[in-house]
């Protein structure tokens, strides 16, 4: 018997009282169950074990992802952009968060005026679950900092690869993640990002500045100064950048090689 656990437990509080009955009398029976405990990231197995789950037993396997969905695409990119009224020479920075406190969407406002205030020719792009003009909260983050030109609402969508595509740069301005998934998603389209240092974050970009920036969480001025470096770099790095953030994904998050993983276990 092998367990898999794929929920950080990261916020207590917010789970129903009966995960938080379970997850604590799993922790005993952790001991006597399973033969091995899979987590889906770093963070969730340090989150678990500090509950007493039996860390002997403790392998992590990430998601995989399918890296010929999530790729590069020119003319997704003009398509998408050309819907937004968003030039090809202007940066495009977009977030796929749904709305809720943990995913910090205020920051982000934060960092895009931040942005603008540098001088920097920005657009910023948000798409998710409870974004859109009828959200009076998130309308009050925006039109309170004076960004109502500088910000367009993509609808949660099926085909969400075209809306990775036609980003410059993915910021993640998350409190909390345990492995998030908008990370590979995005690295696997060739988007470079900048992300809190929440979960796995620092895991998935490598956070080497050839893969990707992880920054202090709530810190929208660093954001904003990461934002600004990635716009400034020179094309030729810039294109490198693209192509590392891609690679890293297929060789470390890619389907097959995750595939790989569980196959040596021999389940």
């Amino acid at each position: 018997i092998t367990w898999e656990v794929r929920d950080a437990f990261m916020c207590p509080k917010k789970e129903k009282l009966a995960t938080r009955v379970v997850v604590r009398i799993s922790a005993f029976f952790s001991y006597f169950i399973p033969q091995k405990i899979i987590y889906v990231a770093e963070k969730a197995a340090e989150v678990h074990e500090s509950l007493h789950y039996d860390k002997r037993k403790t392998i992590v396997i990430p998601n995989g992802y399918d890296t010929q969905r999530f790729r590069p695409n020119s003319e997704a990119r003009k398509a998408m952009r050309a819907t937004l009224g968003v030039s090809n020479k202007t940066l495009l920075v977009g977030m796929i968060a749904r709305f809720d406190p943990m995913k910090d969407h205020q920051s982000f406002i934060h960092a895009a005026k931040a942005l603008i205030e540098r001088g920097v020719d920005a657009h910023f792009l948000l798409c998710g679950s409870g974004i859109s003009e009828d959200n009076q909260e998130l309308m009050e983050y925006i039109n309170s900092s004076g960004l109502g030109q500088y910000v367009s609402f993509a609808k949660t969508r099926v085909d969400i690869e075209k809306i990775y595509v036609s980003l410059d740069i993915f910021l993640l301005t998350s409190l909390t993640e345990a492995f998030p998934n908008v990370l590979c998603e995005a690295m696997a389209c060739g988007v470079p990002c900048v992300s809190t240092d929440v979960g796995d974050a620092k895991i998935i970009t490598g956070d080497m500045g050839d893969t990707g920036t992880i920054v202090p969480i709530g810190d929208y001025q660093k954001m904003a100064a990461e934002l600004e470096r990635l716009a400034n770099l020179p094309n030729e790095q810039w294109l490198r950048l693209k192509k590392n953030v891609r690679q890293r994904i297929v060789d470390k998050f890619s389907m097959q090689y995750i595939t790989e993983k569980y196959t040596k276990l021999g389940i």
